[in-house]
């Protein structure tokens, strides 16, 4: 099964290149993002300390921004489950359900893909539920970056498979491009 989001494969390509969420944006970067129109960038990873108002949470989300479970610089979601404090692991699951660590990076997914964000982005790595060993960057570090490659895709029909009906069922599927598969 081939994913193809908003007509391109592999992903979306038409938004508007999107901030740098530091986890702390003051009311000033907001208000230029709005009067140029930029979308905003919500990091899932960053939702689960603060409160209920934490703009990262889904359902604090806004339609003109992307969300991501996790970016490149950040560490994989089973990487950071294992590593997060535990007032974040218990922030998420009595906002999820979800307790058993394997289950974090499908849940993450879930909830950007059906977050009311305009697009979702998320890293292979989560996809496929590597742990932290997986990482793509680490700021700050010289050593180490970017050397994460899949052999192959071949044996990821059934990850492939997940990501069809997720876009479909959080409507994220272009029109009519899934629709003579089995539901």
């Amino acid at each position: 099964i081939a994913l193809e989001v908003n007509g391109v494969s592999g992903g979306s390509v038409n938004a508007a290149v999107p901030q740098i969420a530091l986890e702390v944006i003051t009311p000033d970067v907001v208000a230029l993002r709005e009067e140029i129109g930029a979308p905003g960038m919500l990091v899932l990873q960053f939702a689960w300390e603060g409160g209920g108002a934490n703009v990262h949470l889904p359902h604090n989300h806004y339609p003109n921004s992307i969300c991501y479970p996790g970016t490149h610089d950040n560490d994989t979601a089973a990487g950071w489950w294992a590593s997060t404090n535990d007032k974040a692991k218990t922030a998420f699951t009595r906002y999820t359900g979800v307790q058993d660590a394997a289950e974090v990076p499908s849940k993450m997914i879930e909830l950007g893909m059906s977050s009311v964000s305009k697009d979702c982005i998320m890293i292979m790595q989560d996809v496929i539920g590597l742990d932290g060993s997986a990482r793509f960057n680490t700021p700050g570090t010289a050593d180490g970056n970017w050397v994460w490659r899949s052999k192959s895709f071949d044996n990821f029909t059934a990850e492939a498979e997940n990501m069809v009906a997720l876009c479909k069922v959080t409507d994220r599927a272009p029109p009519g491009k899934y629709d003579n598969e089995d539901e």
